[in-house]
C-alpha cells in the first residue's frame, strides 16, 4: 500500500506500510496481553484464537479493599463462575483447603501467582468484596480457555 504525503517543507514523501509488519505488531501486542490471562499460550484452531490456562481475568492495580478485576475473558472459568469486570477480589485461597489470605497489601503480581499456582482442574477460591464486612466466596476451577 502506498501513500504520498508532503512534509513541512512541501517535499513529497513516499510512505510504504507493509501489511506483514502490521500483522506482526498485532500478534506481538496480543501475546503481551495474554500474559495477564494465563500461564501458557499456544495456537488453537485459527490464527486469531489462542488457548490460555488459568481462570481468565486481568487484574487492576490494588485498592484498599483488595485487587480489582479489569477484564474477564468470555467463556473462561471466571466468566462461567460469574466474575465481572469491576469486581474486587478481597480474599484468596489457592485451593479449597488452604488458609484464606487477604489481598489488601498484595500486588497484582502476587495475586496472579497464587491464582496460577494450581494444576488444571484444581480449585481456587476468591472472595468478592460486596460491601464492608460482606465478602462472597466464589470457587473457580482452573482450566484451559480460548481467547479470541
Amino acid at each position: 500500500m502506498r501513500r504520498y504525503m508532503r512534509n513541512q517543507k512541501g517535499f513529497s514523501v513516499e510512505i510504504l506500510i507493509p501489511i506483514t509488519l502490521v500483522i506482526m505488531l498485532i500478534s506481538f501486542v496480543g501475546l503481551k496481553i495474554m500474559r495477564h490471562f494465563g500461564t501458557s499460550v499456544q495456537n488453537h484452531e485459527t490464527e486469531t484464537s489462542k488457548t490460555a490456562f488459568g481462570i481468565g481475568i486481568q487484574l487492576n492495580e490494588p485498592r484498599s479493599e483488595g485487587i480489582g478485576v479489569g477484564y474477564v475473558v468470555p467463556n473462561s472459568p471466571a466468566f462461567k463462575a460469574g466474575i465481572k469486570a469491576g469486581d474486587i477480589i478481597a480474599t484468596i485461597k489457592k485451593d479449597s483447603t488452604a488458609t484464606t489470605l487477604k489481598t489488601a497489601g498484595m500486588t497484582a503480581e502476587e495475586l496472579r501467582a497464587i491464582i496460577r499456582a494450581g494444576a488444571r482442574g484444581s480449585i481456587v477460591v476468591i472472595g468478592i468484596f460486596k460491601a464492608p464486612g460482606k465478602i462472597v466466596p466464589v470457587e473457580i476451577v482452573r482450566d484451559n480457555f480460548v481467547v479470541q
